[in-house]
């Protein structure tokens, strides 16, 4: 039960936007056809309905499940909804107040979507209520109704004209009406029955009961259900005169009746803002081919742009692992990385400006293999006890271990991954990295230093990437490639030891250490 109400969470987290955005095109769309607006509330209806995420590149939401599947069960839980500000924001409160205690059986978080999930059936069950008594009620007052042609029924009990029923529709309209009333009324109500309009407000109503925690989509069926009158009094009035345009806002006017609360059915003559609708109907104009095109162009482009996402991928530790290992293989397959051959005097002049500081950067100085976490001091070429010890003792309900190669991570959000490689007991430290500035470098690099400040530490890199390929033709990556898709390598081969850096928007956002020792003691083929 959790797990569905996590996904409609995240349906309707997402489809926030969507509406929001209808909204506006509505706002400002004057003279868009009505039917254009009813089809703009389909689409975030079919967003709703649909469980299947869809994906584009020129989507602008940035993630489709803003809440993992998976959170409750996470020893760090964390929202991606692929928005960086927020997510920092948020996460740091919600591993505050719902990450789980070890020595308490009770997870916060499982009990807090427990709780909202038996919250979310009970408001549904209610809001399904409310439209099956609604429908008994008005059965039982038209139940004395007369036939007097083929789907219209005449009743003494009711003042205001409906269509009642889904798959076996009825028109009911009062008795009192007189038969210049009764002509347009019917026109009117016909009109929603070629539209199919007693089908799409129920079939609102009832994505509304599942969805009723969400105040946008309260908001996204009220506007349905005057867009779908909009549309229908359009339908009716187009092809008409302008008196006999006047005698129908008459009829509407005398026959509109005031709505206190929202109906799941009928559908009503009178039941939307009788104000409104007569001044569309006066207003009306057959709208022009190209306005026309220009609307169904702005429906499709709210659809791309609002109804699919880009979906943020959050690697788990598994996936991780097996990432290591392909990029392990890689590197495999060009060889030990080499220091590049020194440039000429000529050459010299070409290559960008290093600092004094920088100039015995190839010289291998055991301090350069260190940096700290958290106060410690760690050396990439320390055992695997000594650094477990220094990073706190790695995460087991984040780490994977098997019987070649592991994977441990360290820290509060699993900050600090190490891949270790076994060998008849012993465990070997091949490379610690990170994402998060959580450590610096004996030069005082970390994560978010500038590519300058990097430079001016290090000096120009002596190490090459490794060559990477195109999974599906086997091509190599240019080197433009492979920046775009793993950012500009920047890598220090200091002999036993080499420190890798990734540089997007000159900006660090990686650091990596290898022990280039216990990496060429391994097959990695």
């Amino acid at each position: 039960m959790e797990q569905l109400f996590i996904g409609v969470l995240n349906n309707a987290i997402t489809v926030s936007a969507l509406i929001v955005a209808v909204v506006v095109v509505r706002a400002f769309g004057n003279k868009m056809p009505k039917w254009i607006s009813c089809l703009l509330w389909m689409i975030v209806a079919v967003k709703l309905v649909v469980p299947i995420q869809f994906e584009c590149v020129l989507s602008l939401i940035p993630s489709g499940k803003p809440i993992p599947a998976n959170i409750v069960l996470e020893a760090n839980p964390q929202i991606n909804s692929g928005i960086n500000g927020l997510d920092s924001f948020v996460n740091p409160m919600i591993r505050q107040n719902f990450a789980p205690d070890k020595s308490v059986s009770i997870n916060p978080l499982q009990i807090f979507f427990h709780i909202g999930a038996i919250g979310w059936l009970t408001g549904m069950a209610v809001m399904l209520t409310y439209a099956l008594i609604t429908y008994i009620l008005i059965r039982k007052r038209v139940s004395t109704s007369v036939k007097i042609d083929s789907m219209v029924y005449e009743c003494d009990d009711i003042s205001d004209s409906f269509i009642l029923g889904t798959i076996s529709p009825k028109v009911y309209i009062p008795s009192t009406l007189s038969d210049e009333a009764r002509k347009y009324i019917l026109k009117h109500e016909f009109a929603h029955l070629s539209r199919r309009d007693h089908v799409w407000k129920p079939l609102g109503f009832l994505i509304l009961s599942v969805y009723w925690f969400n105040p946008l989509c309260w908001i996204a069926y009220i506007l349905l259900c005057e867009d779908i009158e909009y549309a229908c009094d359009e339908k009716v009035t187009k092809n008409i005169e302008k008196g006999e345009k006047a005698e129908y806002c008459r009829i509407l006017l005398e026959n509109s009746m005031p709505r206190t609360m929202i109906s799941a059915c009928p559908v009503t003559f009178g039941g939307t803002d009788v104000k409104k609708r007569i001044k569309n109907v006066a207003n009306y104009k057959r709208p022009a081919f190209l306005i026309t095109t220009a609307s169904i162009m702005v429906c499709v482009a709210v659809g791309v742009c609002f109804a699919t996402g880009r979906d943020v991928k959050v690697e788990s530790n598994e996936q991780k692992l097996q990432k290591a290992e392909l990029e392990n293989n890689i590197i495999a397959s060009d060889g030990v990385v080499e220091p590049e051959k020194e440039v000429n005097e000529n050459a010299v002049a070409e290559v960008a400006p290093v600092s004094a500081d920088a100039e015995n950067t190839n010289t291998s100085n055991p301090k350069d293999a260190e940096f700290t976490y958290n106060g410690n001091s760690v050396s990439i070429m320390d055992s695997f006890e000594a650094i477990d010890k220094a990073l706190g003792g790695y995460d087991p309900s984040h780490s994977i271990k098997k019987s070649e190669q592991s994977l441990y991570s360290y820290g509060k959000n699993q900050e600090i991954g190490m891949i270790l490689r076994n060998d008849s007991g012993t465990e070997f430290p091949v490379t610690i990295s990170t994402r998060e500035p959580v450590i610096t470098t004996s030069r005082g690099i970390a994560v978010g230093s500038s590519k300058d400040e990097l430079i001016d530490a290090y000096g120009t890199p002596n190490g090459k990437h490794p060559t990477a390929y195109d999974g599906t033709t086997g091509r190599e990556l240019t080197e433009e490639e492979y920046i775009q898709l793993f950012g500009e390598s920047f890598i220090y081969d200091l002999g036993d030891y080499t420190i890798s850096f990734t540089v997007k928007n000159d900006k660090v956002m990686t650091v990596e250490y290898r022990n280039t020792v216990n990496y060429n003691k391994f097959d990695w083929d």
